[in-house]
């Protein structure tokens, strides 16, 4: 047997299996012990579903009702500093509503079957995004089931977290975008208003170049705007607005403020004794810097493809002012792009290119070794390395190169190429 085909065959396999019972074990550990169920992303969806359904949805924004419930779900007061509180748009809630009854970990197994779906339709629609590249039916096995398996998706899935919707959404933008239908990309994108913050990065740019972009993002965003309005009325819209000063205003001050891949993370954790209100200054300032820098950058260019778009979700990445782990999970869309367009230059063999979502996947899986110091410094390199290659793709001659020396130049013809 060849040697370049066992070695890429046990990393694959390996890999897949790997991931698989990590994540079930953690996941059973979540569903299992009670004490897990602080700092659960899905309390605070959990909490707001069941308010809604016992006073109405005007009280899902209400902070000491949120406290009251979840203390109550665990039979202890809630720590001050685990607190999920509820503060995404309320359209949310509809769908929350379809699995949430008075048992929390019942709820919660079906909203993560819900998660597990909605998940598979974002990997079908990136899937659709490389079907002109020629891989073969193992490659594509492989570059799915990596993808499906990402780490940073099952971090959000694992807690609980709504934030597939913004993968999905992103998933369909660029896939649309790529078969030339921008207004219909930017009514997908519309769905990264769960993240507003993040939805403005992604869509200002298009205001300058791309404008059906744009204004596909401002109708699918409005509609979702409209409907959560319509949920909650005046009254909800002004607790809405609290609750938001409520977990901005300790934003800054809670340990949670330091586990973010964001500059607002890196430099919490460089200088933790900083000035707060100096903080929330310089964080805010750099998050408009950056969405003026991205604007002139996307004017510069010639048309809008996957470096454009790959670099702008990185960027989103690095200045939004908060964002957590799971928010790597649309890592994805550079990592697409970035397998786009190495194989229409034809710079790495397809196998590779299939490993791409697993092998980052392990990268980041690295930095959780030990007491997981390692953890952003490895996220910072993925993305680093991400956007070097997308600015730079020949550059990967240079693994090519690495490849050629350790004796695996058959790679592409054991695997079908």
């Amino acid at each position: 047997m060849k040697k370049g085909f066992d070695i890429h065959r046990i990393f694959v396999l390996t890999g897949i299996i790997s991931l698989a019972l990590i994540y079930l074990l953690l996941w059973m550990r979540t569903i299992t012990t009670k004490r897990e169920y602080d700092g659960a992303d899905f309390m605070g969806l959990y909490s707001a579903a069941r308010i809604s359904q016992e006073r109405g949805f005007p009280f899902i924004y209400d902070a000491e009702i949120q406290v009251d419930v979840q203390s109550q779900i665990v039979g202890y007061p809630f720590p001050i500093d685990q607190t999920s509180y509820f503060t995404h748009p309320a359209f949310i809630i509809l769908l929350v509503n379809l699995i949430a009854n008075e048992n929390y970990t019942e709820s919660l197994i079906r909203w993560m079957a819900i998660l597990l779906l909605l998940n598979g339709a974002s990997v079908f629609i990136l899937m659709k995004s490389v079907s002109t590249l020629n891989l073969s039916r193992r490659n594509q096995w492989t570059l799915a089931i990596g993808a499906f398996l990402f780490l940073p998706t099952f971090s959000g899935f694992i807690n609980g977290q709504d934030v597939i919707l913004l993968l999905l959404g992103t998933s369909i933008w660029m896939f649309q975008l790529f078969g030339g239908k921008p207004f219909v990309a930017g009514l997908g994108l519309g769905l990264s208003a769960i993240r507003p913050q993040t939805a403005i990065l992604l869509a200002a740019p298009f205001l300058i170049k791309g404008r059906k972009v744009f204004w596909g993002a401002i109708l699918g965003g409005g509609i979702l705007g409209v409907i959560s309005l319509t949920l909650i009325g005046p009254v909800g819209l002004q607790r809405y607005f609290n609750i938001l000063g409520v977990v901005e205003g300790g934003m800054w001050k809670l340990p949670h403020s330091l586990d973010m891949p964001t500059l607002s993370g890196l430099l919490r954790r460089t200088f933790g004794a900083v000035d707060r209100e100096l903080f929330r200054y310089v964080i805010w300032s750099g998050y408009f810097a950056g969405l003026a820098i991205i604007g002139i950058l996307w004017r510069k260019s010639m048309h809008i493809s996957e470096k454009q778009v790959g670099l702008l979700i990185l960027g989103s990445l690095l200045v939004v002012p908060y964002a957590h782990y799971h928010e790597l999970t649309v890592l994805l869309i550079p990592i697409f792009c970035l397998i786009r367009i190495l194989s229409a230059k034809g710079l790495l063999p397809n196998a590779w290119l299939a490993a791409l979502p697993l092998a980052v996947s392990f990268v980041l899986l690295m930095g959780f070794i030990g007491e997981g110091r390692a953890k952003y410094l490895l996220v910072h390199a993925v993305m680093f390395l991400l956007a070097y290659l997308l600015i730079f793709p020949e550059k990967i001659n240079a693994l090519n190169r690495l490849r050629h020396f350790c004796g695996h130049k058959k790679l592409r013809d054991d695997w079908g190429e």
